[in-house]
C-alpha cells in the first residue's frame, strides 16, 4: 500500500514540475514609484508620402459644318475647344498634399488650350503661369479637422458651374456662359470657412479677373456662400467686386513726338460687379440637374473721356441622365445678352454706326457619353450656336448667325 501511495507522489511531482517548466518565467513588478512605460507614439508620414499626384490627356476632334476659313482660325465664341480637326487641348499633371497644417496644390497644363490660362496680362509682362492652370500654398491651423483653410497664389474661380477640365463637365465643350460672362481663375488670397456642416464661406482679394499680372492698384473682392442641406441639392450664390481696367495707356506717336504711357485718372474707381448663383440638384439618382445664373456690370471710361456702362447676363441650364456605369446622356441651354457696348464679346456686335450694339448668342447641346473604364472618358456632341447678328465665319468671306460643331472627346486620366 506504501508502494502504491509513492507512486503515486512521484507521478504528481513530476507532473507538477513539467507543468512549471513550461510556464513562463513571472516577471518581475516595477520598482516602487516607477511609471509604466508608454506605448511607442506611431510614426508620422513624411511630407513626400503625403503627396498625391495624378494626370490626364484629353484630346479631340472637331467640325464646324459651314467650314470656315481659314482652317486654323479659332472657333468663334470657344475657349478650350477652339480649333478644328485634330487636336490635343491638354496634358495635364497635377499634385496636391492635404493642409495639416500646411498643404500645397500645383496643376501644369500643355497643350492648345494653355493660353487661356493667362488671358489678361494686359500690361503685356510675361507671368510664366500660362502652363499652369493652379498653383497656390494652404495653411489650416486646425488641421485636417479645422474650420478655416488659407490659400494664396493662383486658383480656379469660385463663379459659375463649368471649369477648364472637360471631364469635370456635364458637357465637353464649355458654354458661352463660362466663355464669355464669367472668370476662369483668380490670383491672390482666399480663406475658406466651414460654418457648419452644410453651409461652407469663402472670401476673396484678388488681382481681378483672369489676372496672373494685375494691370492697376485696385484689388477686386468678392464672396461665395454654398449651402448643401444634403446630398441632392447644393445652392451657391457669388459676388466680386473691383477694378478691371489699366490705370496706364499708351498715346501713339505724332509728327514730332514718340509714343508715350500716360497714367489714367481713377482707374481703380471703375468697378466691375459679378453676381452668379447656381443650383444643382439630383432629384433622383440617374438625374442630375444644374441651373446657373449670371449677371456683369461695368463703367468704363474711354481715352476720349466719354463715359458707358458695360454689362452681359445670361442663364444656362443642364441636365445629365446616366444609363448604368458605362453610358450617359446629357444636354445644356443657353441664353446670353450682351447688352451694352461689347463688354462681354469685344465689340463682335456692332450697329449700322459703327458702334457695339446689344447682341444676344442662344447655345444648344447634346453630348452622348460613354466610360468603357474609369480610366477613359469619351464624349460625342454636337452644338448649336445662334447668334442676333451675323457673327459666325461661313466659308472663307461669309457670314452667318449659325454656327454648327460636331466634337469627339478623348480624356485618359488615372483617377
Amino acid at each position: 500500500m506504501r508502494r502504491s501511495i509513492s507512486a503515486v507522489s512521484v507521478v504528481l511531482l513530476t507532473s507538477s514540475l513539467a507543468s512549471a517548466a513550461d510556464a513562463p518565467p513571472p516577471v518581475a513588478p516595477p520598482p516602487v514609484g516607477a511609471a509604466a512605460l508608454p506605448a511607442p507614439a506611431p510614426k508620422e508620414p513624411a511630407w513626400f508620402e503625403r503627396v498625391r499626384v495624378g494626370a490626364f490627356v484629353d484630346a479631340y476632334y472637331a467640325h464646324s459644318w459651314k467650314a470656315p476659313k481659314p482652317s486654323d482660325a479659332p472657333t468663334t465664341f470657344r475657349a478650350f475647344d477652339q480649333y478644328k480637326g485634330f487636336n490635343v487641348a491638354w496634358f495635364g499633371l497635377d499634385t496636391a498634399i492635404d493642409p495639416d497644417p500646411v498643404g500645397f496644390v500645383g496643376q501644369v497644363r500643355f497643350g492648345s488650350a494653355t493660353p487661356n490660362l493667362a488671358l489678361a496680362d494686359a500690361t503685356g509682362k510675361a507671368s510664366g503661369l500660362a502652363v499652369v492652370q493652379q498653383a497656390y500654398g494652404s495653411f489650416r491651423p486646425g488641421g485636417p479637422d479645422g474650420k478655416l483653410t488659407l490659400i494664396f497664389g493662383k486658383f480656379d474661380t469660385v463663379y459659375g458651374h463649368e471649369v477648364p477640365q472637360s471631364h469635370l463637365n456635364i458637357n465637353y465643350t464649355r458654354g458661352v456662359m463660362f466663355n464669355l460672362g464669367q472668370p476662369f481663375f483668380h490670383t491672390g488670397l482666399r480663406a475658406d470657412y466651414l460654418a457648419t456642416k452644410e453651409l461652407t464661406l469663402k472670401f476673396l482679394l484678388v488681382n481681378g479677373w483672369n489676372n496672373s499680372v494685375d494691370n492697376n492698384t485696385g484689388k477686386s473682392a468678392g464672396l461665395s456662400v454654398a449651402y448643401v442641406p444634403s446630398e441632392r441639392v447644393a445652392l451657391t450664390v457669388g459676388y466680386l467686386g473691383g477694378p478691371e481696367q489699366s490705370d496706364t495707356a499708351v498715346v501713339p506717336p505724332g509728327p514730332n513726338t514718340p509714343s508715350t504711357t500716360v497714367a489714367v485718372k481713377g482707374a481703380n474707381g471703375r468697378m466691375r460687379h459679378l453676381a452668379d448663383v447656381v443650383v444643382d440638384l439630383r432629384p433622383v439618382d440617374p438625374l442630375r440637374l444644374v441651373v446657373n445664373g449670371t449677371y456683369v456690370t461695368e463703367k468704363i471710361v474711354h481715352a476720349d473721356d466719354t463715359k458707358h456702362t458695360a454689362s452681359w447676363y445670361g442663364g444656362a441650364v443642364l441636365a445629365r441622365v446616366g444609363l448604368g456605369d458605362k453610358f450617359g446622356v446629357a444636354a445644356r441651354g443657353e441664353y446670353f445678352v450682351d447688352a451694352k457696348h461689347g463688354g462681354a464679346t469685344g465689340g463682335l456686335f456692332v450697329g449700322a454706326d459703327g458702334n457695339p450694339k446689344k447682341g444676344t448668342i442662344m447655345t444648344g447641346t447634346l453630348t452622348l457619353e460613354a466610360l468603357p473604364t474609369k480610366n477613359l472618358l469619351v464624349r460625342l456632341e454636337n452644338r448649336l450656336d445662334q447668334a442676333s447678328e451675323k457673327v459666325f465665319a461661313d466659308g472663307l468671306t461669309g457670314s452667318t448667325k449659325q454656327q454648327l460643331t460636331t466634337t469627339l472627346g478623348v480624356v485618359v486620366k488615372t483617377d
